[in-house]
Formats: C-alpha cells, structure tokens, sequence
C-alpha cells in the first residue's frame, strides 16, 4: 500500500512544483529534490504490479529521470529568462513534461503509455521553441512534425496489438505475441513509430535539429531522459513478440553505424552530441533486446549524466561565446570549471574507463559476441568512430588559442553532472566484479 501511495506522489509532487514556479521559480528545484527522494524509496521499494509496473528497467529510469529534472532545474533557475512565454510557464510545463516521463517508463498499460509519450511531444514543443527565432521555429516545426508522424503509427500498432490480444495491459501482453500476419505488422509499426521518438531509423532525423535548437535544459533532459525513455516503450514492444528480434537489432545497428559516421563531419558541438545520444541509446537497447540489461542499465543512466554535462556545459559556452559552432570556439573558449567539463562529459558519454558506460558496453558487447558476431563488429567499428569523433572535436574546444575566464555557478552545475557521471561508472565497477 505505502509502495503505491508512493507512486502517486511521485506523480502528484511535480504538479505542485510547476504550478508553483508561476510564482517562485525555485519551487520547480524544490518539489523536483522531493521527487528524487521519493524515486529512491520507490526503487527499493517498488509497488505490486497493477496499475503500475515497475520492474528493474524502470525503477532505474524513474530514478534518472527525477535526478536529471532536479540538475536540469537547478540549472534553469540561472539561465533561462523570458522566452516564446514567460518563465514561470517554462517551469510548469517541464515539470508536467517530467510527469509524462514517469508515465511513460511505469504505467501498465500500453495506451496510456502511447498517451504519455504523445503528451510528452505536446508539452515540449514550446519548450524546444524558446529562444523563438526563426531557425529555431523551424527545428521546432520539424520535431512536431516527424514525431507526430511517428506516434500516430505507433498508434495504429496499439489498435493492431489490441484486436490480436484483447487487452492493452502490458503484463498480460508481454510473452504473448505469435507469429501471426497481424502480430507482425504491429510489431513493425510500434518500431517504427516509437523508435521516431526513441532515435531509431528512419524517424530519427528530428533529434539533431532539436538538439541544436531547443535550450541547453531542453536538450539535456531530451537526450538523458526522453529519448531513452522512448527506447524502453520499444524495448517493451520487443518484450511482446521476442521473435521479431531481428528486425529490432537490424534497425538499431544502423542507428548506430549512422549517427557514428554523422559525428565524424560536425560542426556544431550541440549537434555533435544530439548524434552521440543516438549511437548510445540505441546500444542500450541492443542490450536489453539481446539480455544484458546490467550492461544496458548502466548504460543508460551513466550515459544520462554525462549527456546532461554536456548539454549544460554546451549551455554555458552558447551563453557566453554567443556561437555553436566547435571552430568559434577552438578560437576563444573558457575556462575551469566549463572546460573541464565538457572534457569529462566527452569521455563519459564516449564509453571511456572507468565512466559506466564503458562498463556497460563491456557487458553488452560481451553477450552480443555470443549473439551476433556481425552486429558486434558493427556496433565495436561505430563505438570507435564515435570515440575518436567526439574526443577529436571536444579536445579542440577545450584547448583553444584563446580562453575566457568564467566561474559562474552554471559551470560548476554541470561539472557536477560530469562527476556524477563518473561516480556510477566506479560503483558500477565495483558492482559487476
């Protein structure tokens, strides 16, 4: 009983928080410190299956989420000013968007979730359109566009998944899928459609534009939250019909050969990591599809942090360079503590030792050998591909010919993340030996 009253204030907490902020913006830091606590009592205490489903995938994503919400509202509070709305609605429509997340990644029932995703898209369209210039309403016209293709086929699987099974309930679907005509079909539209919103190919060509567009926040919480959140709705559609492992595997590898070989020619550092967050998702889910969910776990939420550190260092470097591009800022960049961390954001998010995500794709790679050698050496030539194109361009940046000083709060914020990042990785080593 407690587990479940806990889970309706997880739910309950943010609302609060963001009607809140209309008032006083540090109430969204607040009520967003109380949903961590709440998310760590959940993870270890987690409700019975009913309403709710949590197992371990998402009790770990319950967890990032509010962690990731709390950073990335902690950081607002200093950097966003009056945008396409005023402030305080920036606040109320973040925390309801991180209310969607929690829906997302716990609620059992696969329409719902449908819904949850699709709020997710509805409350972050004016969140991704902030800054309201007109490159900006463009990136932002594209990600309503293609993810509202990409949903509206993942509905049409929903109602496929529905006639096949007579339910919607995801503990009753899941192991239940045969190999039928329409089994299949909705196995492939719920890729298709939930892997546009999870970084998967084809759909996935909406993520770089946002990335770059929407601010720093937004573009954080879209890489270490949404995004892979997306990827557990996929991993669930797996779950209901585990024949069709190939075609998951198939298209994730080539996400993952793509967006490698798409970081190599970047110019902007924004859309440098939009690319990296779609090689690691898409890994992560390689590993929970071929049964390694240790590895993918650790993947995830080590890949959350260090993202996070990325996008906000990005944030500081936008604010006080006004540019985007890595060249401007191989020129004139700045100083501790920013530098230092994109620096650790770089290697935390390129599957360096000790950061967790090299853990974790240690183990996932270690499964696929006995899975698929040819995936394996897909997805090895695109982790170093990747490494080297993010170190290579990061490098340049943080040693530049010229450097600002700046110590602002901000800079200290996201470096914060970076350790954070690199703390998971040590206790996951500790944790697998």
């Amino acid at each position: 009983m407690m587990s479940t009253v806990l889970m309706y204030l997880l739910f309950a907490v943010p609302l609060l928080g963001g009607a809140s902020s209309l008032k006083w913006k540090f109430s969204s830091v607040a009520f967003s410190l109380v949903n961590v606590i709440l998310a760590v009592l959940i993870f270890f205490n987690p409700p019975p299956v009913g309403a709710f489903f949590v197992d371990d995938v998402s009790k770990v994503f319950v967890v990032m989420n509010a962690s990731i919400t709390f950073i990335v509202m902690l950081y607002s509070t200093e950097y966003i000013k009056d945008g396409i709305v005023k402030e305080g609605w920036y606040y109320l429509l973040f925390m309801i968007y991180s209310d969607a997340i929690y829906g997302v990644v716990t609620i059992n029932n696969l329409g719902l979730v449908w819904a949850s995703l699709e709020a997710s898209t509805a409350l972050t369209v004016i969140l991704v359109a902030y800054e309201k210039d007109n490159v900006t309403m463009e990136a932002t016209w594209r990600y309503l566009v293609i993810v509202s293709m990409g949903v509206s086929i993942a509905f049409v699987s929903i109602i496929l998944f529905y006639y096949d099974l007579h339910t919607l309930t995801l503990t009753s679907m899941i192991g239940r899928g045969e190999v039928s005509p329409i089994t299949v079909a909705a196995s492939l539209l719920g890729l298709l459609g939930f892997g546009t919103k999870a970084g998967i190919f084809p759909g996935y060509t909406w993520l770089p534009d946002a990335h770059t567009e929407a601010p720093a926040t937004v573009s954080s919480s879209f890489s270490a939250v949404l995004v892979p959140s997306a990827a557990v709705v996929v991993y669930r559609i797996w779950e209901i019909a585990p024949f069709m492992t190939e075609y998951f595997l198939v298209l994730s590898g080539f996400s993952v050969l793509t967006a490698s070989l798409m970081m190599a020619r970047q110019k902007y550092f924004k859309r440098l990591f939009a690319y990296s967050t779609l090689e690691n998702v898409n890994i992560g889910l390689i590993g929970l599809i071929v049964g390694q969910p240790l590895g993918a776990l650790i993947l995830f939420f080590t890949h959350a942090f260090g993202k996070t550190a990325a996008f906000l260092s990005s944030g500081v470097y936008m604010e006080r360079l006004n540019t985007k591009k890595i060249e401007d800022v191989e020129k004139v960049g700045l100083s501790y503590p920013t530098s230092t961390s994109l620096f650790l954001a770089s290697l935390a998010v390129t599957g360096t030792p000790p950061f967790g995500t090299f853990v974790g794709e240690l183990l996932i790679f270690t499964t696929l050998f006995h899975v698929s050698v040819p995936l394996l050496i897909v997805l090895l030539t695109s982790a170093g591909i990747a490494f080297v194109s993010v170190n290579y361009h990061v490098t340049r940046m943080v040693k530049p010919r010229e450097e600002k000083a700046y110590s602002g709060i901000l800079g200290y914020i996201s470096l914060a993340s970076a350790i954070l990042s690199l703390l998971v990785g040590l206790i996951a080593i500790g944790v697998v030996q």
